[in-house]
């Protein structure tokens, strides 16, 4: 194929969906018609969760962490370095943390890879009821009791600075054109993303990460939107 003749091409893996992979809508007589709104997803939005659900599952015991990554969103400078700095500091907080925020929508948000299955199995099973980018925060904030029975006492995090620069105008799913976003190493914080799973500077006006109220928390902290 093309993409094995790319000079990159070592560091990637390709996979195609064969027909028997591909997952039916829950809705019947479901069209392309059904718009659905911003809460309620429509024909587009479902099958956008269904593709989710497809490539994590492709995706099982790949590596220790996967990583949400939408098409229209750009690496910022230092990226690589910045989450490794990210995904160290979280697991010295929060050794078993459930979810990592370091974007937004559906994208830059970190999970374990014995994480994934569970998740995958709940998108499909509540895709008809909220978007995909909901139903990921209701999952890892253990807002209904199924999620909060498989959450636990395990910690969402959430990281102070945006780790991807947003370039797209206009949205696959939805004709509006995109408001604007944080851009490269600018604040995460409400409303851009939930509460619940925002970094909270008040709560941790001396630190980057989120929850921060651990035993020892780590003085040394770099200040990316400076680098």
């Amino acid at each position: 194929s093309e993409a094995s003749k790319h000079p990159k091409a070592k560091y990637f893996k390709f996979s195609e969906v064969q027909s028997p992979e591909v997952i039916p809508d829950p809705v019947p007589n479901s069209s392309p018609r059904d718009l659905g709104n911003a809460n309620k997803p429509g024909f587009l939005v479902r099958r956008q969760t269904r593709n989710i659900v497809t490539v994590m599952r492709k995706s099982l015991n790949v590596a220790k962490y996967y990583l949400f990554l939408e098409d229209d969103m750009q690496f910022c400078n230092n990226g690589l370095l910045a989450m490794q700095y990210l995904l160290n500091k979280a697991s010295r907080y929060h050794p078993n943390w459930l979810a990592i925020r370091a974007s937004y929508g559906m994208n830059g948000i970190f999970m374990h890879n014995n994480d994934l299955e569970t998740f995958a199995d709940y998108l499909l099973k509540h895709q008809a009821r909220r978007p995909p980018d909901h139903l990921v925060v209701e999952w890892y904030a253990g807002e209904t009791p199924e999620a909060g029975k498989y959450r636990g006492k395990r910690a969402n995090i959430g990281f102070k600075y945006n780790l991807f620069n947003h370039i797209g105008v206009v949205s696959t799913l939805r004709s509006q054109k995109s408001t604007s976003y944080p851009k490269c190493y600018e604040p995460l914080l409400e409303p851009t993303v939930f509460q619940v799973e925002a970094f909270n500077p008040r709560q941790c006006p001396r630190d980057d990460v989120w929850p921060c109220n651990v035993e020892n928390p780590d003085a040394f902290k770099i200040d990316w939107a400076n680098q």
